[in-house]
């Protein structure tokens, strides 16, 4: 009985971040359909393999009619790093209560060393040596898109912190 209220709150947070992160790069997508592509990708996560299916099916929703579909994709990258990255913080706010624990240091390692992972490949992103990499990529049209959109790190800091308070809040 409380699963669907909940899941609509869920759903509608990560609406609300997904539209926030398409409209940080220039997409203008109502969030009524916002939020029914979501409900949309939910709904594919549980009935195709793996975890990412939902959001193969929402980049290709939301694509539709768009010139740079890549881009859209790259919106739904964003949100995934967005909301894996907001998991981590709150992982590690978690157990900074309970780090005396001995049974718990495995647990705090790998919440560590995933966060300096996700800062040393943040580093490595936007350094000067992977923008040469990405220009010799074939599909530079594409590849570019989606840096373009992956750059919202770092020219909308503001809207990646809304983000991540909409993901804190969905995760409450």
């Amino acid at each position: 009985v409380l699963a669907i209220p909940l899941l609509f709150l869920v759903y509608t947070f990560q609406a609300i971040r997904w539209r926030l992160l398409m409209a940080a790069n220039g997409f203008a997508v109502p969030l009524g359909r916002v939020l029914r592509i979501v409900w949309a990708g939910a709904f594919f996560n549980q009935v195709l393999p793996g975890s990412v299916g939902g959001d193969v099916a929402k980049a290709l929703i939301v694509a539709q009619g768009e010139d740079r579909k890549a881009g859209v994709f790259g919106t739904v990258i964003l949100d995934r790093i967005v909301g894996l990255a907001t998991v981590l913080i709150i992982a590690a706010v978690a157990v900074v209560p309970v780090v005396d624990r001995a049974e718990l240091r495995p647990v705090l390692w790998l919440i560590l060393a995933l966060l300096a992972g996700g800062a040393v490949g943040a580093f490595l992103y936007f350094s000067r040596a992977a923008s040469r990499l990405k220009d010799r990529l074939p599909f530079r049209g594409a590849v570019g898109e989606v840096d373009g959109v992956l750059k919202t790190m770092r020219h909308a800091p503001r809207t990646i912190l809304e983000a991540v308070g909409l993901s804190a809040a969905g995760q409450a």
